[in-house]
Order: C-alpha cells, then structure tokens, then sequence
C-alpha cells in the first residue's frame, strides 16, 4: 500500500477513492504553483505566494475561488512558502 498524506487518506475514504485511482502529481522545481481552479499564479518560481493562497484538502486555491472552502493554512502575499511540507512533497525529484 503506497503511503499518501494524511488529507489524501481522508479523501479516500469519504469518497471511497481505491489507492490506483489516485493520481500523484509532481512539478519540476523552479514551476510557479497555480490555483488548482482557475489557474492563477499562486507561488512563485522561488517558492514565494504572489497573492492570498489557501490551501485546502482540495488544492490550492485563490482567494476568488475559495468560496465557503474551509482552508487548512491561508498565506499572504509574499510569504516564503519553499521550505513548508506541502510545497517540498509536489517537487518531481
């Protein structure tokens, strides 16, 4: 059984996903991160948000798409985002 985080999981078994029909997906380092709705930049090439970014159990979202989503962690503008758990897990390596 492959080990996905702990948000993956929860999802998985709300919506009874099996592990093969979960897609991985990692970004080459140096790619800015983009709302997972509306494909606005979010972080930086450096690692750094360039706007409001939420990050919810269903990616990362802008302030305009979050809605009622409730975020796990909301970062300002500008704040160094390289070094959190989540940015260093999506780096294809």
């Amino acid at each position: 059984m492959k080990k996905y985080p702990e948000h993956i999981r929860k999802l998985q078994k709300i919506f009874d996903i099996p592990d093969e029909a979960v897609i991985e997906v990692k970004i080459p380092e140096g790619m800015p991160r983009v709302c997972d709705y509306c494909n606005d930049v979010l972080v930086d090439e450096k690692g750094v948000t360039v706007q409001k970014t939420h990050l919810t159990d269903y990616g990362l979202m802008c302030d305009g798409c979050l809605g009622g989503i409730k975020p796990i962690t909301t970062y300002s503008g500008g704040q160094n985002v390289y070094y959190e758990q989540w940015y260093q897990a999506g780096i294809a390596r």
